[in-house]
């Protein structure tokens, strides 16, 4: 694996010793936070914690990883510190583990056979599903 791809790395965010943001990074990802989060919360607390002279700590918790590891560590960390954090969403999924939920929710979406009017629908349908389902456990696999 060369260098660039190990570039990734995972951090936290804290306020006056508190944990409130796990995040996943390469470059200066993990400086963001400071200026210009993307997060109105993590915004929040930071802008609060200057005015009142409250500590503001970006740290990295892991270095050198590539992308999967940095999610999976990431997603422990949060799970760590869930209570209290302000990241957007308890967990954040990797994403092949996104590829794979919206592929569950295309499979739950397709109609019924019974559904079906013209025998091209039928054949069709039928493909669909063989193909999603393929998929979806070709990535379950690989998760």
């Amino acid at each position: 694996m060369t260098d660039t791809e190990r570039r990734f790395y995972v951090y936290a965010v804290s306020v006056g010793g508190r944990v409130i943001y796990i995040g996943k990074g390469c470059g200066d990802r993990l400086k963001v936070h400071l200026t210009r989060s993307h997060n109105p919360k993590v915004m929040a607390a930071v802008a609060e914690a200057r005015e009142s002279g409250v500590p503001v700590v970006v740290r990295r918790i892991a270095a050198n990883l590539a992308e999967p590891e940095a999610y999976a560590i990431e997603r422990r960390w949060i799970q760590k510190y869930k209570e209290r954090l302000a990241n957007a969403s308890a967990v954040r999924m990797s994403p092949d583990e996104r590829a794979l939920h919206q592929f569950r929710a295309i499979r739950a979406r397709i109609r019924p056979e019974a559904q079906v009017t013209s025998e091209q629908g039928i054949w069709w349908n039928r493909w669909l599903r063989a193909e999603l389902d393929r998929t979806i456990s070709e990535l379950a696999a690989y998760g």
